[in-house]
């Protein structure tokens, strides 16, 4: 996953809107540093819909508003990695967050459960 498809997953993930999140960056008064001046709106919402490339200079502020490390805006993790859990990361965070406290059988048995349910849906295809 790409780092502008990683902020707007975590748009998404925080329930903030795009014009939101441009007022709180705004409001931070990021500069570029080659004119030492403030994007404009239309830059910055430029760089969310991925029409304009981000300017490295922006990724503190940018983590900033999203209330995330800077790290975090280029790591890349199965949640964010495919379509299906793009969608439900907050479910299987959950579900790997409880899986330590499965007894071993039990994982066994998930395990073999899952691999059925993916034959199933292979043969769908």
């Amino acid at each position: 996953m790409n780092i502008l498809n990683k902020i707007n997953y975590l748009l998404n993930e925080k329930n903030m809107s795009k014009k939101y999140f441009i007022k709180k960056f705004l409001n931070l008064e990021p500069k570029f540093t080659s004119t030492n001046k403030i994007p404009s709106e239309s830059t910055v919402y430029g760089y969310l819909n991925g029409s304009r490339e981000i300017k490295i200079e922006f990724i503190t502020y940018i983590a900033e508003v999203l209330e995330v490390k800077e790290q975090e805006l280029f790591e890349s993790s199965l949640e964010y990695d495919n379509e299906y859990n793009y969608i439900k990361t907050k479910e299987v965070r959950s579900i790997i967050d409880l899986l330590k406290y499965l007894p071993s059988i039990k994982i066994r048995e998930l395990h073999e459960q899952l691999r059925e349910y993916k034959m199933l849906y292979d043969k769908r295809l």
